[in-house]
């Protein structure tokens, strides 16, 4: 099972628009939702300002805003390359963060 990191603020509109959607999602994707509140720590605060919500799986980052299309194919697209690793035996996935590109909204556009 893949873990979604969402950080959030309180009175946050779009962090609290994104929390049904991946609730809806772990049905398709099945995933552990952690919430972080970047208020909680003077270092989130710093690292995030007021860019929440962002939603972190993997090697994948999003920014708001961000719709359930989004999140879906970053779900999935995680939950892919889990599975991808694991077939190789790599079971290593806690430097998930690490590699990529973090910061850096990817979207990737149905074709057909």
């Amino acid at each position: 099972m893949i873990t979604v990191m969402l950080y959030s603020r309180t009175d946050c509109h779009l962090c609290e628009a994104n929390t049904p959607d991946l609730v809806a999602l772990q049905a398709e994707v099945p995933h552990k939702l952690v919430v972080i509140d970047v208020d909680s720590h003077p270092d989130l605060r710093r690292a995030y300002g007021s860019e929440v919500p962002v939603v972190e799986v993997g090697p994948y980052k999003l920014r708001a805003p961000i719709n359930i299309q989004e999140l879906r194919i970053t779900l999935m697209a995680a939950q892919d390359r889990k599975e991808q690793l694991e077939s190789i035996g790599d079971s290593n996935t806690s430097g998930w963060s690490s590699k990529g590109r973090p910061g850096r909204k990817r979207m990737v556009l149905p074709t057909g």
